[in-house]
This record gives C-alpha cells, structure tokens and sequence, in this order.
C-alpha cells in the first residue's frame, strides 16, 4: 500500500477509494487500534467525560439534516451499543458523541489557535460569517441540484476516534466534493483570512474518541470489535446523503451551532 504523507491536494478518485477500502482492512484496524492515542479534546475523571474547549467553525453536512440519512443513523446506534459492551462502566475508555453533531467536515476554516490569531485578535467574530459567505457565492459546480450520495463502508481506527468511513459510488459526485474544496480554499478572501487546505478529503463520521488509555488486552478487544461489526452490518443500504454545506460554530467538538445568518451552499 502506497503512502500518501506528502499529498499536498485532495486524491484522485481512484486513489481517493483504494484509500478508505485499506483503511478497513483487518491489518490496518489492528494496526491503528494499536495507536489509538488519548483524545486531547475528551478525558474521563470520575466516570464523567470532560469536555475541553476547541474554538472554531467549519463547512459541514450534518448527518440529521437530511431524513434519508436516518437508516445510516440507526445503523451508528447499534455499533455503539456494541462498542459499549467492551467497557468498563467503572472506568469506561470510549465516549460516544452525541447524535446531533455527526457530521461531515467539507471544508475545514479556521480552528484553536489560527482562529484566535486571524479572527478574534482582528476583532473579526462578528464579520466571520460574511466572511465565509463571500468565499462561498462564487463557487459554480457543473450539474448542481443534485444530492450526494457517500456510501458507508465500515467502521475503522485513527488518531484519537473512531469513525464509520464512506466513498462514492461515482466519480462525479466525488468530483463535486473536489471542485467545492478547490475554489473554497483558492479564494481571495479565504487566502487574505488565512483559511487553507490543510489535509485530503476524507469522507468519514466520528462517532467516538478514546477519553482514557486502555491497555494491550483492550486494544485487541476493541479492533476485534470492529472487525466483526464490518462484518455483521448490511453496509449496502448506508447512504449518507449529502444536500448542502454549512457553517456551523463549535466551542466543542460535541457541538456545531446554526444559525439563521450563517451561510450556506446547496450542491
């Protein structure tokens, strides 16, 4: 398997497909449940999650914005009440996000420390929003009005969560995601605010970070775990429909906040 560490753009579709396959392989989830590190955003004391401050905002798609997506939704349910089994209660390791924030990251802003330095210390907070709306009206897709359709594939292992990972069963609706991201990130004014392309697109929902260390045993537990829940689910039916773009605001990354004056972008 190639490695892509000094990809500087998004993949291409065939590559951006023989990624996310891989990354659901039995060795790869042994591989990355064996680095699964402690979330920096989520920790447990005392059985209770604490939930650390992450300042910023993102384009996203979010899950429940769309009723088609509720079979994708049930679905997540029952992979976390199987997940759920391998904990502890007395010391539990995984925290579970709240369903009202499963989302897909379109295009990622300015977060932490990039949005204090470029947004808050230029007293920009309440200009932000139309910021992000000048960046978005230009954008032009060939064949718009149509919804996108990302296919869940499985459940899989990396950095600090675990997500359930999709890919598109057309290269034209791949091809949208791309376009989107290219004229976002190539804005005028995304580049005067600093706003760029940090990393590939990866079509994914997090559904859960690791808040507590756990041991060997329990890393083998839970990539066991996941390779039977890949393959128990009926992953044909898992569509996430994809319609618009938004920007939302988070404190957490346990919350994206609407608004009626944030911008929005309809595929």
């Amino acid at each position: 398997m190639q490695v892509f560490n000094d990809i500087r753009t998004d993949f291409d579709y065939a590559t951006y497909s023989d990624v996310q396959y891989h990354s659901i392989s039995e060795s790869h989830i042994i591989k990355k449940c064996g680095e699964l590190k402690v979330s920096d955003k989520y920790t447990f004391q005392n059985n209770t999650v604490l939930i650390k401050p992450y300042l910023g905002y993102a384009v996203v798609s979010m899950l429940m914005e769309q009723q088609k997506n509720e079979n994708v939704l049930h679905a997540i349910r029952k992979i976390n009440n199987q997940l759920n089994l391998l904990q502890n209660t007395v010391q539990p390791y995984l925290y579970f996000l709240p369903e009202d924030s499963y989302h897909q990251t379109i295009a990622n802003t300015l977060s932490a420390s990039r949005y204090t330095e470029n947004i808050l210390v230029k007293g920009l907070e309440n200009e932000y929003p139309q910021i992000i709306s000048e960046i978005l009206k230009p954008i032009k897709l060939s064949q718009s009005n149509e919804i996108i359709h990302m296919k869940m594939i499985g459940l899989n292992a990396f950095g600090s969560c675990l997500a359930l990972l999709g890919v598109f069963e057309t290269e034209h609706d791949y091809s949208k995601i791309v376009s989107f991201r290219n004229q976002f990130y190539e804005s005028d004014t995304a580049k005067k605010h600093n706003i760029k392309w940090t990393r590939p697109f990866i079509g994914h929902i997090t559904i859960a970070y690791l808040a507590n260390d756990i041991e060997t045993t329990s890393r083998n537990a839970l990539s066991k775990a996941i390779i039977d829940i890949n393959k128990q689910v009926d992953w044909t039916p898992l569509i996430f429909s994809i319609r618009k773009a938004e920007l939302r605001k988070f404190e957490n990354l346990s919350s994206f906040i609407k608004s009626e004056h944030f911008p929005e972008f309809t595929f």
